[in-house]
């Protein structure tokens, strides 16, 4: 068998790869090039922790989504509430508020999680992607707002200008206790004018069946979904100098309800609403995302600019309810249609030096205006200390109440790395950001409030080559999400205007190192983490009108501290081992007077951060007859229990609850051929039928993964 020896974008030799091997003739493990710090480097190299994934490993581990993605890269959590309804999460820094994501997504170049009203993710799928690269820890200089614990870098397939080609393939699979799935996707390469000028399209679609059951309502498998997504990429390389890329990415996704539920047997998959059972559950979340990267070759630096716009549009039809307790202190009805409509504008302009020397830089700025809109149709029902349904404690919340949030930021950045000496490396960088935000109630003049945040983000590392492929680094760095705004109902009601930004400071100590020959690779963290402004809500009397005034309000600061290692081994030229861990402790070291008792919060866990997450794996490749290849992967995922607390204070009572998930475990396995140009594969998802909720919920809101679940796959490349 060939080495294994994958070369990507910015390509590296074989020899290159090894850096100076001697063994360099046996098989060695895949070396992905990526472009975390913005030019294309071996990720041995660079002195941070990044998980990164070749086209053929997400193929071989069945990825298609974020959720998927969080099995495969170490590190990486995902709390999918339904499709297309996710928070990620890395390094335990997560939330459920504020007005944008905590973890950076891209599209290529193209900043996605800023087309949010919301702390949600957009379902990106994984569809004819290149790679994808998991940078963990803060990454603030480089990536900008919304990066405050690391960022998902999605990376598509530019267009061959050098001849057709394309893919066709379907998928089928059952889920114990719900129905039939299908999917049908298709690629298409075709060159317009050879090696100048070619189109990419990559389209799919989705019928994925539910299997939870609102009996109440005499309804099965609510929690079905329809996906529609495409994606064109056009790419012209006008000179050998000047190059132009346009993608445009569009996707609808109506689905029946949330992952959720609520029956005290969580293994029967039951939702059972808190009253007016036959009250809508359906959803739906689209998007649209348009790109054009230019880049041009100066000689000495590579100039890039990047244009995007993107559209966000999401509508919830929500009821929320509590779980039984021996004493019902706090029972939230909501019942109401919520729709979110975002709009962003960004241009980035970026140069980066090209010269082969010890000194490599990159300076730029960015832009962006974005304009948020949300609507809430209906109303929110309160009762407290068990009142009767419909007892209204929320006066005016509701019932039509629209916001809209606008924000015009601008940024500008530098970061340089040194060669020092042949093993020495020294680089640091600096980023400085300023958003201009305003709030206000459309059909309320009165309701406008606006405010302007700033902040200062830096990193600085030291890289020290041990020998030939084993780096050791020390690095520092900063990330940051924007402030915000209170909704112009609750500070008409006393609620404070805004929000301040929250910022996260690690420091990382790792190792990484290519051994015997490239046959095995290490790579190993340890990091230190202050959270500090971390947002929560906080519950409070009214000042107005007496009656529960929620408002959100950096309440809290966290520390964080953990352990990452994983380990890839090519045992055999057909058989790659893989184990990966990550210890994550968390803990609120300071909180507001205003939203508890700090005696009685402080040490609590951050929510919805796993205690650990362990993960190995298995892929043999084989020939089931002559010229007939084929391959068998396995993968075994574990994931550690996590705290939901709801401390907050009300009319000078503190409200104590707070829920423990389990540990839940995951088994995926895949089996394939390739059959003359036919690929054939028979998986399985979830194979242990973990029905454990993968959160803990203290509003009795269960979130559950998809059962066990088999399928049946071709495909036919062209």
């Amino acid at each position: 068998m060939a080495p294994a020896v994958l070369v990507a974008a910015g390509s590296f030799s074989t020899a290159t790869a090894l850096a100076d091997s001697e063994e360099a003739t046996q098989a060695v493990l895949a070396e992905v090039i990526v472009t975390a710090q913005k030019r294309a480097e071996r990720t041995i190299d660079i002195p941070m922790s990044i998980s990164a994934l070749s086209a053929e490993n997400l193929a071989v581990a069945g990825v298609d989504n974020a959720l998927d993605l969080s099995f495969a890269a170490p590190g990486l959590a995902v709390l999918e509430f339904g499709p297309g309804m996710q928070i990620l999460s890395i390094r335990g820094i997560s939330s459920e508020r504020g007005s944008s994501a905590l973890i950076g997504a891209y599209v290529d170049e193209m900043p996605v999680t800023a087309m949010q009203a919301t702390a949600n993710t957009p379902d990106i799928r994984a569809l004819d992607l290149e790679r994808v690269e998991v940078l963990k820890g803060p990454q603030g200089t480089l990536f900008g707002e919304g990066a405050a614990g690391g960022v998902v870098r999605f990376i598509t397939r530019d267009p061959d200008l050098g001849g057709f080609g394309g893919k066709l393939a379907t998928e089928f699979s059952t889920t114990a206790g719900g129905g039939w799935s299908k999917e049908v996707t298709g690629i298409a390469n075709i060159p317009i004018v050879t090696d100048k000028f070619g189109i990419r399209i990559a389209a799919k679609y989705e019928d994925n069946a539910g299997w939870i059951d609102q009996p109440t309502a005499g309804r099965k498998d609510i929690n079905d979904s329809e996906v529609k997504h495409a994606r064109i990429k056009a790419m012209l390389q006008a000179t050998d100098k000047l190059q132009m890329k346009l993608l445009a990415e569009i996707h609808r996704n109506d689905v029946g309800a949330q992952n959720n539920v609520n029956d005290p047997s969580t293994g029967r998959s039951n939702f059972i609403q808190a009253y007016d059972r036959f009250a809508p559950t359906d959803y739906y979340n689209d998007y649209e995302m348009y790109n054009l990267t230019v880049t041009y070759d100066l000689g000495f630096a590579q100039l890039l600019s990047s244009t995007s716009r993107g559209e966000f549009n999401s509508s919830i039809s929500l009821t929320q309810f509590t779980r039984e307790r021996p004493v019902a202190y706090l029972e939230i009805l909501q019942r109401g249609l919520n729709t979110y409509d975002t709009t962003i504008t960004a241009q980035e302009l970026r140069l980066t030096s090209s010269a082969a020397g010890p000194l490599k830089w990159v300076v730029g700025a960015n832009y962006k205006d974005a304009d948020a809109t949300s609507f809430s149709g209906e109303g929110l029902d309160v009762v407290l200390f068990g009142g009767t349904p419909n007892q209204l404690l929320v006066p005016g919340l509701g019932f039509g109440a629209t916001t809209t949030n606008t924000s015009k930021s601008w940024a500008g950045f530098a970061d340089l790395s040194y060669d020092v000496t042949e093993r020495w490396q020294l680089g640091a960088g600096i980023r400085y950001f300023y958003d201009e935000r305003e709030t206000f109630d459309p059909r309320d003049p009165a309701s406008y409030v606006s405010g302007d945040f700033d902040q200062v983000t830096y990193r600085a590392f030291a890289r020290y080559q041990i020998a030939p492929n084993v780096n050791a680094y020390a690095s520092v760095g900063t990330g940051f999400r924007s402030g915000g705004f209170n909704g112009p109902v609750n500070i008409a009601r006393g609620a404070p205007s805004s929000y301040g930004p929250e910022k996260t400071t690690f420091y990382e100590l790792g190792l990484k190192a290519a051994l015997l020959g490239g046959s095995l690779r290490l790579d190993g963290a340890l990091f230190f983490g202050q959270y500090d402004g971390l947002l929560e809500d906080i519950n409070v009397s009214s000042p107005v009108d007496g009656g529960i005034l929620q408002y959100t309000s950096n309440s809290q600061d966290a520390e964080v501290r953990g352990a990452e290692l994983t380990v890839d081994w090519l045992a055999t030229d057909q058989l790659t081992l893989g184990i990966s861990g990550t210890l994550t402790d968390t803990e609120i070291s300071w909180i507001s007077p205003e939203a508890a008792d700090p005696a009685y919060f402080i040490g609590d866990p951050i929510n919805s951060v796993p205690k650990y997450q362990l993960s190995a794996n298995a892929n043999y490749k084989f020939d089931w007859a002559a010229g007939v290849p084929g391959y068998w992967n396995v993968t075994f995922n574990r994931r550690g229990k996590s705290y939901d607390t709801n401390r907050t204070r009300y009319g000078g009572i503190t409200l104590d609850d707070q829920n423990i998930s389990t540990d839940v475990n995951f088994l995926n396995a895949r089996l394939g051929l390739d059959w003359n140009g036919w690929e054939w594969s028979l998986s399985g998802q979830n194979l242990l039928n973990e029905d454990r909720p993968v959160n803990a919920g203290v509003t009795g809101i269960l979130i559950q993964y998809r059962p066990r679940t088999f399928g049946i796959g071709v495909s036919k490349s062209f």
